[in-house]
């Protein structure tokens, strides 16, 4: 579904992605983790171009949707995008958040739109939120509104830029839930997570970034339960001491961080 290739990106002289691998297979869930810092935010950025990418493609299908003759309107119907802070439109209820792509985008007439609003704010169970703002809904309310938003299109790709880092600790279990119940459903989805236990349970793959670069990829009995890398096990380690979620056994002999990144499959 995805593959990207060579990515690079600087700001200034800050190498932020310097030669990024992996891909994402259809009705695949891969799950890019790391340090603040690592370049992971940036790689949903690239793809979906918020930032311009320096260098390397990212085929959606096999077209390169980097190329600047790719339409941008086409490239967001099919990928989907859930961001940090929502993002919603404050002036609008969540029915009308929802369906504002359909409308605007691809023109369906608004009774199409409100039935496939409606649809959608029952799957993320909120349907009795239709006609309420953002601002009257919590942080856990406002994101499953995201993603009812991100499915509307009918993307090929939903991306997460840690949904859940903005949200209390009550409300993380329902978006976490809603998740789950669109990765069953078969989407394809690329996650950039810190909830490490969840990651463990929803993801197929896992890129671990840092500095930059792919260290480590794997599925996650390889990337969370076993890390090969030094680098993967000290940051997985501090990530379950702070969340005492998983204990990291000793893997027998040890590597080093590559200079360059590796390639997922």
């Amino acid at each position: 579904m995805i593959e990207v290739q060579g990515l690079t990106k600087a700001f200034g002289h800050l190498e932020v992605l310097r030669s990024i691998d992996f891909k994402v297979d259809k009705g695949q869930v891969v799950a890019i983790i790391g340090s603040s810092g690592s370049g992971k935010s940036t790689v949903l950025r690239c793809i979906n171009r918020l930032e311009k990418a320096d260098g390397g493609c990212v085929l959606l299908k096999g077209e390169n949707v980097l190329d600047k003759h790719y339409s941008l309107t086409r490239l967001r119907q099919q990928i989907g995008m859930v961001f940090q802070q929502f993002n919603l439109f404050p002036h609008m209820t969540a029915l009308e958040n929802v369906i504002a792509g359909l409308v605007h985008v691809q023109h369906a007439s608004k009774a199409e739109a409100t039935e496939r609003g409606f649809e959608l704010l029952a799957r993320v169970g909120l349907k009795d939120k239709a006609d309420v703002r953002p601002g009257k809904l919590s942080g856990g309310q406002q994101q499953r509104v995201a993603i009812a938003r991100a499915l509307a299109t009918n993307p090929d790709v939903i991306m997460f830029d840690e949904p859940t880092s903005a949200l209390d600790p009550e409300t993380i279990g329902e978006v976490l839930e809603v998740m789950r119940a669109v990765a069953a459903d078969g989407m394809t989805m690329l996650v950039v997570s810190h909830e490490m236990e969840f990651t463990r349970e929803l993801a197929d793959w896992i890129v671990f970034m840092d500095e930059g670069v792919v260290v480590e990829s794997g599925p996650p009995s390889q990337v969370i339960d076993n890390p090969k890398m030094e680098r993967t096990r000290a940051f997985v380690r501090k990530l379950a001491s702070s969340h005492a979620a998983v204990d990291i056994p000793e893997p027998s002999g040890e590597g080093q961080p590559p200079h360059a990144a590796t390639t997922g499959s």
